[in-house]
């Protein structure tokens, strides 16, 4: 038979920790990796978009556009 008995004792609050501490792990890497790949690029392109932006020629077209709607 085998000498050795098995090291139940424990087993269950040493697996869970380890379990918590793989999922904080996984999360707080895909958080940053969704933080860096998704929101600051996002962010950039908002950024750029309202640096070149023109609120008069926008609002010209507007009404431009609600004019021939109207009529």
């Amino acid at each position: 038979m085998c000498d050795a008995a098995p090291r139940l004792r424990g087993l269950l609050v040493a697996q869970t920790r380890r379990n918590i501490i793989a999922a904080s792990v996984c999360s707080v890497a895909a958080a940053l990796a969704f933080h860096l790949f998704y929101v600051r690029p996002k962010h950039k392109r908002i950024r750029d978009y309202y640096l070149d932006f023109d609120a008069e020629a926008s609002l010209e077209s507007m009404k431009e556009y609600m004019q021939s709607y109207t009529k």
